[in-house]
């Protein structure tokens, strides 16, 4: 280990080893992850697994009432999420209920207040889903959950630049580096890469995996995967709506090379951000969902 500024660098291994406060997706919503990629689960076996926690249930039914706003009915009970939802909408409503409690945090090392990073993982969540079905990407759940969980190392990493957040937003404001830069610098990472270890260790999918660690350089060997270009542009369009945006958010490269990958212009990213707006609206309860929640336990 070694200190640059005053600020002790530990290994990324150490880091994630060691933290006590490294996220782990609650039982329940395992057990549901699990379940719902048995091709002979019913929705009532998947209702049951969830009513064993009553606060995760109000959550869950909030978050897919307020998902699929404008429904002829509300949903009451799990069992009619996953009827009316469907299974793939069920398990993104189960992770995205399940990462709440973690990214509703305050992070005052990226200058984000109580809420804001949920606010804007939600909103990437949605800008990269209505991305995924502009471009024709059939797994538009996934796209959800890429979105959803793309900062997640941020939550790690915060402890770490508490101390230095000063320096830290005077570095990234003098515009010579990007916020990711800074952390490589003091640090010898970045919240994607440690992200991209939290991934690993929930045992996500490869392809989330590989999206959360290089959401911020899409560009490995002169390609770029399809769902990482949908979250890096996702994550731009929230930058320029002012979602949760924080000090990263002073300096925030936009990849050409994702927009080419996805055969998109920038008046697509445009309408996408219009979009984006018009469900925010639509869709507020998800967006503040605390107080929702709370009222509920």
């Amino acid at each position: 280990m070694s200190t640059i500024m005053g600020l002790e660098r530990v290994s990324i291994e150490k880091l994630v080893n060691d933290v006590r406060d490294l996220p782990a997706l609650p039982d329940v919503a395992l057990k549901v992850l699990r379940m719902t990629e048995l091709p002979d689960v019913s929705a009532k076996d998947v209702a049951k697994v969830i009513a064993t926690d009553q606060a995760f249930t109000a959550r869950v039914l909030r978050l897919s009432n307020s998902a699929h706003y404008g429904m002829p009915r509300s949903i009451t009970t799990v069992t009619d999420a996953a009827v009316l939802l469907g299974m793939r909408s069920l398990r993104t409503m189960a992770i995205t209920a399940a990462t709440y409690d973690l990214l509703k945090r305050e992070l005052k090392s990226y200058m984000l207040g109580r809420g804001e990073l949920w606010r804007h993982s939600v909103g990437c969540a949605i800008a990269t889903q209505i991305l995924a079905k502009r471009t024709g990407y059939r797994a538009a759940e996934e796209a959800f959950v890429a979105g959803l969980l793309h900062d997640v190392g941020k939550v790690i990493l915060h402890t770490h630049l508490a101390k230095h957040t000063d320096a830290v937003a005077a570095m990234v404001e003098a515009g010579e580096m990007t916020f990711c830069e800074v952390e490589r610098e003091l640090l010898g990472f970045d919240h994607a890469e440690v992200g991209g270890r939290v991934a690993e260790k929930w045992n996500l999918p490869p392809s989330l995996v590989e999206t959360i660690s290089e959401h911020h350089e899409p560009v490995r060997n002169g390609k770029v995967a399809p769902l990482t270009a949908l979250v890096h542009l996702s994550n731009a369009i929230c930058v320029t709506a002012g979602i949760g945006v924080g000090v990263s958010g002073a300096s925030y490269p936009l990849c050409n090379e994702a927009l080419h990958a996805l055969n998109l212009k920038t008046h697509d990213l445009e309408a996408t951000l219009a979009e984006l707006m018009n469900v925010i609206v639509q869709q507020q309860p998800m967006f503040d969902l605390e107080n929702a929640v709370e009222t509920k336990k």
